[in-house]
This record gives structure tokens, sequence and C-alpha cells, in this order.
């Protein structure tokens, strides 16, 4: 963008010469030879052309406006969300769905405690009696299903991760598992686990479900489910 004296110039270099040019056609036109009419032309032409020089505005404040007084820094802030639009965010993911609403929704988009609600939905239908433990202080158990082939009580841990489980949480299950008196132990994620994740469930006879296990097993059962229980 020019400066405020470069619009200056051409404005005034174009109303004077603009002005001049046409005073002094209509003067030779008329064959006027008076020396003060061609100054008078010459000088109404500057004096014009002046005027119209001081009319041109001043652009600074609108192209600094947005800027930092020292640094220069653009200060306008970048576009964000509504707050409408943050509010609607927050509410999907802070809904509690329905049991309808989580069986009919990819368990993948679930949120943990969703996808907690979804597996004792599972074992529920499968026959295993599940209780869902506290959301606070659950001592790394999420539910107890009870097997009911021969009445084994099971904790479980149930965790929808993107990253892989590690050592640590499965420690927290097996140490959860007495405060609940549950002889076996069964962790499930959507992810999969470290190798010494895996060592460790081997000394203590964990069962591990991984991604694959909760396709097969939950997702698989997910859909016919929804249909059996909401449609028939």
């Amino acid at each position: 963008m020019q400066k405020r004296k470069q619009r200056q110039n051409l404005v005034y270099t174009s109303i004077t010469g603009t002005f001049m040019f046409v005073g002094l056609a209509i003067y030779f036109s008329l064959h006027l030879s008076s020396i003060f009419i061609s100054f008078g032309i010459i000088i109404g032409s500057v004096i014009i052309g002046s005027i119209a020089m001081s009319l041109v505005p001043d652009m600074r404040y609108k192209e600094n406006k947005n800027k930092n007084l020292y640094t220069g820094a653009n200060n306008k802030k970048k576009n964000a969300p509504k707050k409408s639009m943050v509010k609607d965010i927050d509410n999907k993911k802070q809904k509690k769905l329905t049991d309808a609403e989580i069986l009919s929704t990819d368990y993948t988009l679930l949120t943990g405690e969703q996808f907690e609600r979804l597996c004792y939905l599972y074992f529920k239908d499968k026959g295993f009696s599940p209780q869902l433990t506290s959301t606070s202080g659950d001592h790394g158990v999420d539910l107890v299903i009870k097997d009911p082939k021969d009445g084994l009580k099971i904790a479980v841990q149930c965790k929808r991760w993107k990253g892989n489980v590690g050592n640590a949480d499965l420690h927290k299950l097996e140490g959860g598992k007495r405060f609940y008196k549950c002889p076996g132990t069964l962790f499930i994620t959507t992810s999969n686990y470290t190798k010494k994740a895996v060592e460790f469930s081997e000394q203590v006879r964990m069962e591990l479900w991984n991604e694959l296990h909760v396709q097969d097993k939950i997702g698989n059962w997910q859909k016919s489910a929804f249909k059996r229980m909401f449609y028939n």
C-alpha cells in the first residue's frame, strides 16, 4: 500500500496538470493574449491541486490499528471457535448416552466411560452378571463379572486407548482384584500392549484383549445386539 505522501503527490500532479492543461487549452483556443489570465490559470491550477492534496486521507491508523505499537506484530487474534460452538463440542463429549446410543455408536468414537458401559452391556448379554465399580477409587477395576459356567469372579479393566497399555496398568488391575476378591483378571483395550506388559500378564495369568479381540468379540456383537435389543 502506498504511503500518504506518495498518494498526495499523485493527486496533486493529476489535479494540477489536468486543470492547467484544460485552462491553457481554452486560453489559446479563444486567442487570449493577457498574461494575467495565463498566470491566473497556472496559479489557480496549483491552488486546486494543493486543496485536493490536503484532502487525501491518512491511512496510517487503519493500516496499523491491529499492530503492536512497539514490535509491529499483528495484534489481531486468530479466528477462534465461537463460544456456542465450543459449548456444543463440550456437550457432545460430556453427554450421557443412552444404552441404545452407545450400541449404535462405533466403539472407537466412545469416551472411556462410555466404552466401559459398552463392555458392561456385552458381558450382561453374555450372562456374566457384571457389576460396575465406582468411577473414582476403583482400584484399577471397572467391572466385576461372574463366569456363568463356574461362578468365578473376574476383575475387568476397560481402556479405550490409542497408545499401548504399559506394565503399570496391569499391576494396578492385579492389585485391584484382591480388593474385590476376584480370582481372575481380564484387561480390555482398543489398542495393544507393551512387551513387558505381555510378559507380566503371562506370569500372573491375566487374560488380555487387544484391539483385534475387541473388534471380533464386542464390535461384531454390538451391531447385532442393537437390532436385537431395540428392534425386536
